[in-house]
């Protein structure tokens, strides 16, 4: 049987500083209790399969993670981005399906996109990167940069938990299940 890796992260509100992050402003945000999860499980080849709930499947394949324009604001784009981000990084990827849900609802300012992000770059570092990111630098402004031009937009994303322990692991099934809780605060 193949083993089953389950991962998540939380929406986010902007307490104060709304949208200056955009401009590498100062922004309060703050963990909401809604999130988007992944079941991943690996493949032998370089192919990344999502199959996001209420979105039609996208596949990239990880010996072309070049900019691809008419991808432009789309899910592939997202995550090509942040393979290309991990790839740069000296991470060697290899293929993965992820079957994606979330409760952050699009448009409602609770940062749906971002939590995305969030959940590809912690899967990657999670399974191929060997956690040498923290949660912070998942989220942070050199990877979002550096998905932005895969986007065409930044969207700032910044989760920090306590200095010692990232992620709060759990074992349900015998399975990880990694999260980002508590609340975000950066300013540049």
């Amino acid at each position: 049987m193949q083993t089953i890796y389950r991962f998540s992260a939380p929406g986010r509100t902007e307490i104060s500083g709304n949208h200056t992050d955009h401009q590498h402003g100062c922004v309060l945000a703050a963990a909401v209790n809604m999130q988007t999860t992944a079941e991943v499980t690996l493949r032998d080849d370089d192919c990344i399969r999502v199959a996001s709930e209420g979105y039609a499947p996208v596949e990239i394949r990880l010996d072309d993670l070049s900019i691809h324009e008419d991808e432009k604001n789309t899910t592939a784009a997202i995550v090509r981005g942040v393979a290309a981000a991990f790839r740069q990084r000296g991470c060697e990827l290899r293929g993965f399906d992820a079957s994606v849900r979330s409760t952050v609802l699009p448009g409602s300012g609770l940062s749906s996109s971002a939590a995305f992000e969030v959940l590809i770059g912690t899967i990657l570092n999670e399974l191929f990167f060997d956690r040498k990111l923290t949660a912070v630098e998942i989220a942070q402004d050199e990877l979002a940069d550096f998905v932005a031009l895969f986007r065409y937009n930044l969207n700032f994303y910044t989760a920090l938990t306590n200095q010692t322990d990232l992620f709060n692991q759990h074992r349900i099934n015998n399975h990880e299940y990694n999260t980002v809780e508590h609340i975000v605060a950066r300013c540049l």
